[in-house]
């Protein structure tokens, strides 16, 4: 067995590993090894071992080892190129073994062993139950229901606050192999390199990777029909999060919507299509508060995104989402589905957002929001409900004025009913750094990191068609003319 070993690192809430996980010819073995240069020693695990008492079958392995093996072993991920379905050592071990083994190995994770357990480690283990709860494969649901909730009850403050992060954020595949890597590397070149990317790029990039078919924390937690289960992890939740808020008060969550807000999708005709607006994700950022490692400094919690796009079987409408922001260049994205009927109008799609949004302030307590959306659609109905119905959890309410030369919004309200409400229109989102920073968001350094973001994305931008230039222009004055409001407001203060 492995002695010693690995030492877990942590680059912003991701757990990095060197140990992988493979096959044996034999089909019924499996190795957990180091890609290190001086590793000591390979674990042998039988995961489809049907004898209880075999010194190899996994929950035995699990059991006896050292407890940095035992996060080696959970930690581990397939080597490049491999065909593997689970792309996870624990996910293999859940997937592959026979139901009695299955619930031994979640004894022995999720309640023997939990607290040895890292907390990359543990979202892994959430992470892999929910694939399990997903798949038609597995019916013994209240058992790995209760296994998931066990992860969640063991863990405390700031811990579960990170852990609830990981699981919502699932940046497992980022690592994972059996991507079409050499795909995603050159739809971020273009991306980096701010050229336009059509739709038939992103559904093509997004058809060539391969779904993990997991769900997020308001999934498991809301689907689940056993209520007294609920309440339990609910209280948990709320409990462990007041300890939190004493400690941190002041986390703030980003909450956006994604077309005509993150980029240009849906009505906006004046910007290149699904490429990011200059300066959201700087604004994004700088407006998140995340919480705070020792030694490590802020820690950005995840952006979550508002949709209305329906959750596809097995999770692969949120995965393709994610998979699209990830393109993009938007780290870590949390994404709350919608489903068929939100696709109606834009009223429902505002109820349904809701919906998602109440559901999610219950689960992260400890924070407090601000929210994006752009007035195409339901998002200033929404935002108008959001600082009625959250006046204490939401801190702002910014609009993306993608219909300027109308006077409503594409729920038919007047823009000016929502402006008297507190909620600000803003046509660049140097302009809506400025609103940020009159309600105390943002410092005005922060503003001024946004401008110079903003001015230098917006000149790398690729305009196409027969009347690119003239639009980049009118695009260039309308965000030389926030800047120049802004600056204003910055010295008058």
């Amino acid at each position: 067995m492995v002695g010693g070993g690995l030492q877990r690192k942590w680059l912003g809430l991701k757990q990095r590993t060197e140990w992988r996980f493979r096959t044996l010819k034999d089909k019924n073995t499996a190795i957990v090894f180091s890609t290190e240069e001086h590793t000591e020693k390979e674990i042998h695990i039988k995961p489809q071992n049907r004898q209880s008492d075999d010194p190899m079958a996994c929950h035995n392995v699990l059991a006896r080892v050292s407890t940095t093996s035992l996060n080696n072993i959970l930690g581990a991920t397939a080597p490049n190129g491999s065909s593997l379905y689970c792309k996870t050592m624990t996910g293999f071990m859940l997937h592959s073994c026979a139901p009695t083994m299955r619930e031994k190995i979640l004894d022995v994770i999720t309640k023997q062993r939990l607290g040895e357990i890292s907390i990359a480690n543990r979202a892994v283990i959430v992470r892999a139950i929910q694939r399990c709860l997903l798949s038609p494969l597995h019916t013994e649901k209240a058992v790995l229901r209760t296994a998931a909730y066990n992860v969640l009850l063991g863990t405390y403050g700031k811990d579960l606050s990170l852990l609830k992060e990981l699981i919502n954020t699932d940046d497992e595949d980022d690592d994972l192999a059996g991507t079409n890597c050499s795909t995603r590397e050159a739809q971020q070149h273009r991306i980096n390199s701010n050229e336009a990317v059509s739709s038939e790029d992103i559904a093509s990039t997004d058809r060539t990777l391969e779904p993990p078919h997991s769900g997020d924390l308001s999934h498991l937690i809301y689907s689940n029909k056993n209520v007294t289960e609920v309440v339990r992890v609910m209280q948990h939740i709320a409990v462990e999060a007041l300890k939190v808020t004493a400690e941190e008060p002041k986390l703030i969550k980003v909450v956006s919507d994604i077309d005509d807000t993150l980029f240009a999708g849906w009505l906006d005709r004046r910007y290149p299509v699904h490429v990011l607006y200059p300066g959201v994700t700087d604004l994004y950022a700088r407006i998140s508060r995340g919480l705070i490692a020792a030694g490590k400094g802020d820690k950005m919690p995840s952006i979550t995104f508002l949709t209305a796009r329906p959750r596809g079987w097995l999770s692969v409408g949120r995965y393709l989402t994610v998979q699209h922001l990830n393109s993009l260049g938007v780290p870590k994205p949390t994404v709350l589905n919608g489903s068929v009927r939100g696709l109606i109008s834009s009223k429902r799609i505002a109820s349904l957002k809701l919906d998602n949004f109440t559901r999610y302030v219950t689960l992260f307590p400890e924070f407090q929001f601000v929210f994006f959306g752009d007035s195409g659609q339901g998002d200033a109905l929404l935002a108008s409900r959001l600082v009625q119905m959250f006046p204490d959890q939401v801190l702002g309410a910014f609009i993306h004025d993608v219909t300027p030369g109308t006077k409503q919004t594409g729920d038919g309200q007047l823009k000016s009913f929502y402006q008297a409400q507190g909620i600000h229109f803003f046509n660049t989102y140097v302009g809506a750094a400025g609103a940020a920073h009159a309600k105390g968001l943002l410092s005005s350094k922060d503003v001024r990191e946004v401008i110079d973001a903003a001015q230098a994305e917006l000149e790398n931008l690729s305009f196409v068609g027969p009347r690119a230039a003239d639009l980049k222009k009118v695009r260039q004055q309308e965000l030389r003319d926030d800047i120049a409001a802004v600056e204003q407001e910055l010295k008058s203060m």
